[in-house]
């Protein structure tokens, strides 16, 4: 049977272009669509099934994935990797192209609208992840087409999927309360795309526009909170960036400038910084200090990782059917998936001994 793959290949265009010549014909030059129809007739494709004409369902050619900094980031990050196996495992999808759409905040930079516009022309709908809030670029894209939102912004009347990140944190830092440990330094990535790094304070904590990460925070301060424990007192420590490198530096920085008996992380990549930092100093984890990360990616079984489940291949696999429903008009506005805690050989109750106190080589900034 020939595809709309098969008619985007002969015709030199992209599948987007093929849906648009059935259902957005506005969106191309008289002159393309004939072209386009003209070889699918010749080929045989016979574009939309009766049925879908009859219900008014569109045929999606091609959908967006718009992800925060760089393009390199999206295959480095855990998450993206698992947001995309969850989306290409849709099977209505299977002859749906996908694209990438970095959005790189370096320097707080809100995007190029002209690029912005290009990239909406060669797709039927965007799944957005974890972007930063109140960021008009989002607005717009939101108005200009079908939209669904993975972790972050929440922007009311858009299809939303995420988790309960607050009280799952909560959880996690339940888990170290409850093993004994109250000296617990909190290691965060970026609370606002503006290149800050170094202890948090609680105003830029409130004023964090990375939604994800400063839920997380608050989680992990709700439960020092509930028992009694002084939150002014605990270290919070912003890396900054993504990168290995920043998260090594604030992982260092913390460690080295602490006396605690455990970090607790906003992602796993966070908290292997410190596994690597302790594995240098031969500091042993867990019996001389305590790791917890979030997200439990591919390398957190096999590093051994408490974490938390987050589970991102089903929240690619909703973010895609909801999204295929918004093409065609549906209005679901929200999943909110569960997590789990998962406990292994990264946390013990506190050392009995002495641990050292301040490693070797440790970044002071």
């Amino acid at each position: 049977m020939v595809t709309m793959k098969d008619v985007a290949e002969a015709v030199g265009a992209s599948q987007a272009a093929v849906s648009y010549a059935y259902n957005h014909p506005s969106k191309l030059s008289d002159e393309r669509r004939e072209q386009i129809l003209a070889k699918a007739n010749e080929l045989g494709y016979p574009g939309p099934t009766s049925s879908q004409r009859r219900s008014g369902s569109a045929q999606v050619g091609a959908l967006g994935l718009m992800v925060m900094d760089t393009l390199s980031y999206a295959f480095d990050d855990a998450s993206n990797v698992l947001l995309i196996k969850g989306l290409v495992e849709v099977g209505e999808l299977a002859q749906v192209a996908l694209t990438l759409l970095p959005l790189d905040y370096a320097g707080h930079k809100l995007g190029d609208q002209e690029q912005l516009t290009s990239w909406i022309s060669l797709i039927d709908g965007l799944v957005i992840h974890s972007l930063p809030e109140n960021d008009p670029v989002i607005e717009s894209l939101v108005e200009r087409l079908p939209v669904v939102i993975v972790d972050s912004p929440q922007i009311p009347g858009v299809p939303f999927v995420g988790i309960r990140d607050r009280s799952a944190a909560g959880l996690a830092m339940e888990h170290l309360l409850t093993l004994g440990h109250t000296r617990i330094g909190i290691l965060v990535d970026r609370l606002v795309p503006d290149g800050t790094r170094g202890i948090v304070p609680l105003k830029r904590l409130r004023a964090a526009v990375d939604r994800v990460a400063r839920e997380r925070v608050f989680g992990y301060l709700d439960s020092i909170e509930a028992i009694g424990l002084d939150t002014e007192t605990v270290p919070i420590i912003e890396a900054g960036g993504f990168s290995y490198g920043s998260a090594m530096q604030a992982a260092e920085r913390l460690l080295g400038d602490h006396d605690l008996t455990a970090i607790i992380a906003v992602s796993d990549a966070l908290a292997y910084a410190v596994l690597d930092i302790c594995a240098d100093q031969r500091i042993d984890v867990p019996e001389e200090f305590s790791v917890v990360g979030f997200d439990d990616g591919p390398n957190a079984a096999q590093r051994g990782l408490t974490t938390v489940r987050n589970p991102m291949v089903d929240k690619g696999r909703h973010a895609a059917r909801m999204l295929l429903q918004r093409v065609n008009g549906g209005n679901r506005q929200q999943i909110i998936l569960p997590t789990e805690l998962v406990v292994r050989t990264t946390t013990a109750p506190p050392f009995s001994g002495r641990r050292p106190h301040a490693l070797v080589g440790a970044t002071r900034q």
